[in-house]
């Protein structure tokens, strides 16, 4: 038996000839799902999220445009970080909220009783201090 490759006038919707020749084709169906005109992979109504690690500690920052502190709920519960934060629409005669939501899965290395929350001009920060017995340390040679 031998294989033919597709060409342009044997091709038919959906073959996996099709899709070998461009992978990417269906992508923009998901532009309204993810803004990607700002580099954006958070869905609507999902918290966007940036985590990194620092020198004894994990940080991660949430952009909350809008949320006032008293309106931001953070619970921790079996090794697993949940975010929710709702405002108001500001327009005038607007009943609206907007919600956030985020959940975060935390590393066995995340002290989960020190945990720290600040939210300073729409960004919440956590800083998730890490646990004494996975902060590297230094052995003296004698």
């Amino acid at each position: 038996m031998k294989i033919q490759p597709c060409t342009t006038n044997s091709c038919t919707p959906g073959t996996i000839d099709n899709w070998l020749a461009n992978p990417f084709a269906g992508l923009a169906a998901f532009a309204p799902i993810f803004d990607l005109s700002r580099g954006s992979v958070a869905p609507e109504g999902r918290a966007e999220t940036n985590v990194w690690e620092d020198e004894g500690k994990y940080v991660a920052g949430f952009d909350l445009p809008g949320v006032k502190k008293e309106d931001v709920k953070l619970e921790v519960q079996d090794r697993s970080l949940s975010l929710t934060a709702t405002r108001k629409d500001a327009r005038p005669g607007s009943d609206k909220v907007f919600t956030y939501t985020r959940r975060l899965s935390l590393p066995r290395t995340v002290a989960t009783d020190k945990i720290e929350a600040q939210l300073e001009d729409g960004v919440l920060t956590l800083t998730l201090p890490k646990v004494e017995a996975a902060q590297p340390r230094t052995i003296a040679v004698n």
